[in-house]
């Protein structure tokens, strides 16, 4: 009767998880690390995503910036991309650029580039700033592309988008990562710094994509609106 629970312990915290519900595996986004779990929890693989030599005012590629130093990459989100096998990893470093890793062995890289621009920023470099994402599909020229929409507080060095949808194919001018829809209402400039966002949840229902957060006065008030 005296069953052990089946368990994993991170030597940093965790920030994420999610399972892909074909396989059961279980992915766990965490400060430096990304794990990679059979449904037992026992670990499969690990990919080791910091310290980077980094610094907060640095503009990626790294080798190209000044007064580097290594600092802790934070998971920031971790979403499952189905279609092509692949894990949406994005941290903290290098204003918040994202790769792609291998669903079924973590410690392979797919895909990663720190050298296309402000464009190809997704999370923010600031610990504090939540991001959150889910899975779409955005159809254009007749074609269906598989896309994430993202979530985020705005860090004093972030772009101004709160809500942005983010490609996952380079395709015509468009590269990885880049955030293909301009929409006004989404944008954090007319809120900064009168408002903070503090983003918790995304998923969709029926069609749609919905965003749960908290908006607060000043960054003091703790008055949700």
């Amino acid at each position: 009767d005296n069953v052990p629970f089946p368990y994993f312990l991170s030597e940093t915290s965790i920030n994420n998880v999610v399972q892909d519900p074909q396989t059961g595996r279980i992915y766990l986004g965490a400060i430096n690390m990304i794990f990679q779990l059979r449904p037992s929890l026992h670990l499969e693989a690990r990919a080791e995503t910091g310290p980077k030599e980094d610094a907060r005012t640095c503009t990626p590629p790294a080798s190209a910036c000044q007064d580097t130093k290594p600092m802790p990459n934070l998971n920031k989100l971790l979403l499952i991309h189905p279609s092509n096998s692949s894990l949406i990893v994005c941290g903290s470093r290098y204003r918040g650029i994202c790769s792609l890793l291998n669903l079924s062995n973590v410690e392979q890289q797919l895909y990663y580039s720190d050298s296309k621009g402000e464009r190809t920023y997704v999370t923010s470099i600031e610990d504090n700033v939540n991001v959150v994402g889910v899975m779409s599909t955005y159809r254009k020229d007749a074609r269906t592309f598989d896309v994430f929409l993202v979530g985020k507080g705005y860090g004093s060095l972030d772009s101004t988008k709160l809500i942005s949808t983010r490609i996952l194919q380079d395709y015509n001018e468009w590269v990885v990562f880049e955030s293909i829809i301009e929409a006004s209402t989404v944008q954090t400039t007319p809120f900064v710094p009168k408002y903070l966002h503090d983003f918790q949840y995304a998923f969709k229902d029926s069609g749609f994509v919905y965003f749960l957060f908290s908006r607060t006065l000043d960054g003091t008030d703790n008055k949700n609106l």
